[in-house]
């Protein structure tokens, strides 16, 4: 009903057109125990004689790939080793051994297991006890079974190793995870992604070359998954977020590996429609999602030209204004990558991923961008070979026609005026600033206290960095620290969030207006951005703060000035976060010299204060965190004061 609704009404304060939608959820929970009745009467009338209709995906053997392909497929076989030993490396840069059989519901680093009980009376949060459910749903969303299914193909000669062991898998995650019972049942989007990996790694596999009791068995599953994500979809009618996204990508993956069954058509078709109007909704005009985070920019659009790939191909088709909203996204993730690949950090990341080609999580969006252009047709995103993920998931054929591709997106914008990224950008250097709304229209969401906050890249390599987000509820106190104010390259006043933090609210941020873009001047010499946000307006004294951004185009120099207006004493500090391969030396007088691999920055700092260097925790992935060098700027004084940071290549 709130949908119905002109944005500008859902979105005033306290949402007063979303009442009647607020009453029925609220309603509906009190049916919950009913629910999970039907839920498992769906499971039980699973229809019989469904087969699995799969497209057959051939990946050729190692020495007939194509170079490119070499060094990811020999990755690839070296994990697939891994995995026959249950040893595993989710959201950890180590690897965990999951025991035999594998035990599907226990954190590997805690040992805590959850327990087998009905989905709906398991807690999985447990904030503040170091355990982590990511952890055990990533193991069992299957990212691995690709793993073994691409192997099976690399590697003919040991193919009955790797398809056993993926036989053995299958049957054993379904025996120990009944259909509703095991925490990997407590959100459609685990039962989403979960689903998905299995009909990829199927089909690499090649559903002939499985054991039929093994095919028999994965069908019935896959369809109580169809079930239980159609009657879960997640989010509420006046705000949904990237589990929605995931739900439908399910159903629609779903509804075309089992059109024999009698639901299918109907999977597809609440797939397209309701994909359709969420295009609108979580995906802003210029192509940014509305999470205000870079990391689930790149899962929804994965998770989306997956979904629009599986309705185009069963025939369902897929509005072009909504498709077009979906390629505008891979023109904004082009837009905020750095030279070196590099996203460019804001916000939350968890390292999700659909159809990753390993257990690497760098921070980048790459194979996305190369794969969702490679499904939505739109010509070659970024220079060099194509992502090794588009032959592991689309077939080598897509990957040698994409890599032959004369057609070339068109140059990214530099300006987001609705996502509030602005990217200055010159030969030698790049900028990425953020000037993003508080997530999910206003709630929190994924978004951090970070406004005003900014990387840079310079000679091909990214020297400031966001800190990154590091885990979610195994650490609320870790949590806030990685998305406070404190940790980000913005100036802080008297300590205070620039929008505050409310301890044990995970997903939530005070929303205390957005950033606003003053001014942008583009010259042949350099690029100038003036920016502003009324966070501290609300302190007595108010004090308002003005950004500005300098970058010199031939060398790609930086100088930003922060100007601090108001009456009255405060304190300052102004953070800046290198990342980890950098290295720190004060040289005295307010300067210091970085020294990294793209060779040695100068760094200076003029007005009222003092810098420090300090060690920061800076987190390149979801559940990894390492030490790295930042320089701290801090004063104290009247107001008005101006702190101007000179960057430079030595």
């Amino acid at each position: 009903m709130a949908r119905l609704l002109p944005p500008h009404i859902r979105r005033l304060p306290g949402r007063p057109g979303c009442l009647p939608d607020r009453a029925w959820v609220r309603a509906g929970r009190h049916l919950r125990p009913l629910r999970r009745h039907l839920a498992r009467w769906q499971f039980e009338r699973v229809p019989e004689e469904v087969v699995l209709d799969l497209e057959p995906l051939d990946l050729p053997p190692l020495e007939l790939l194509p170079e490119p392909l070499v060094p990811a497929a020999e990755t690839i076989l070296a994990e697939a080793d891994e995995v026959l030993a249950h040893r595993m490396r989710f959201v950890s840069p180590e690897y965990h051994q999951y025991g035999n059989p594998i035990e599907w519901s226990r954190d590997p680093l805690t040992g805590y297991e959850w327990p087998a009980a009905w989905f709906g009376s398991i807690p999985f949060g447990l904030p503040d006890q170091g355990r982590d459910v990511i952890r055990v749903w990533e193991l069992s969303r299957g990212h691995h079974f690709l793993t073994l299914a691409r192997a099976s193909r690399l590697d003919p000669e040991r193919s009955s190793e790797y398809l056993a062991e993926l036989s053995a898998q299958i049957e054993d995650w379904i025996a120990a995870n009944p259909a509703g019972w095991s925490v990997n049942w407590c959100n459609a989007m685990e039962a989403a992604i979960r689903s998905t990996n299995w009909v990829w790694a199927i089909r690499v596999a090649g559903p002939d070359r499985l054991p039929d009791p093994t095919i028999a068995l994965a069908t019935r599953s896959l369809q109580q998954h169809a079930r239980f994500i159609r009657s879960s979809l997640e989010g509420n009618p006046w705000r949904r977020g990237n589990h929605y996204v995931a739900d439908l990508m399910g159903l629609a993956v779903l509804g075309r590996a089992l059109r024999s069954d009698p639901e299918a058509a109907r999977w597809r078709a609440d797939a397209r429609r309701l994909l359709e109007a969420e295009a609108t909704e979580q995906i802003l005009d210029d192509g940014l999602s509305f999470e205000s985070s870079s990391c689930y920019q790149g899962l929804v659009l994965e998770m989306a030209t997956i979904a629009i790939d599986a309705l185009e191909g069963s025939g369902e088709g897929f509005a072009p204004e909504a498709r077009e909203r979906f390629t505008r996204m891979i023109e904004a993730a082009v837009a905020i990558r750095h030279p070196d690949g590099r996203a460019a950090q804001y916000g939350d990341s968890d390292s999700g991923r659909i159809l990753p080609g390993g257990f690497d999580r760098e921070p980048t969006l790459d194979p996305v961008i190369w794969t969702a252009s490679a499904l939505l047709g739109t010509g070659r995103p970024l220079p060099g070979d194509p992502d090794p993920e588009v032959a592991w998931n689309l077939g080598v054929e897509r990957w040698q026609a994409l890599a032959n591709s004369a057609d070339e997106l068109a140059s990214p914008p530099v300006s987001f005026p609705e996502g509030g990224i602005e990217i200055l950008e010159a030969p030698a250097g790049k900028v990425v600033v953020n000037c993003t709304p508080v997530g999910q229209e206003g709630s929190g969401g994924h978004a951090h206290s970070d406004a005003l906050s900014f990387e840079w890249s310079v000679n091909g390599r990214t020297v400031v960095v966001d800190p990154g987000t590091w885990c979610y509820t195994a650490s609320s106190t870790g949590r806030d620290a990685m998305r406070s104010t404190a940790c980000h390259p913005t100036p802080m006043v008297d300590g205070e969030e620039i929008n505050p933090i409310l301890r044990g609210r995970t997903f939530w941020l005070t929303d205390t207006g957005r950033a606003r873009v003053i001014e942008r001047i583009d010259l042949e010499t350099e690029t100038t951005l003036r920016c502003a946000h009324p966070g501290y307006e609300r302190l007595d004294p108010p004090v308002s703060i003005t950004r500005e951004f300098r970058l010199e185009k031939s060398s790609g120099d930086l100088v930003v000035v922060d100007r601090l207006a108001g009456t009255g004493r405060h304190a300052w500090s102004v953070p800046l976060p290198f990342g980890p391969e950098w290295n720190l030396d004060l040289a005295g007088e307010g300067r210091a010299r970085a020294t990294g691999p793209g060779g040695e920055v100068e760094i200076g700092f003029e007005g009222p204060g003092s810098m420090e260097a300090e060690e920061y925790w800076y987190s390149p992935g979801y559940g990894v965190r390492e030490t790295a060098w930042r320089l701290v700027f801090s004063g104290a004084g009247p107001l008005p004061a101006t702190i101007t940071m000179r960057a430079r290549l030595a």
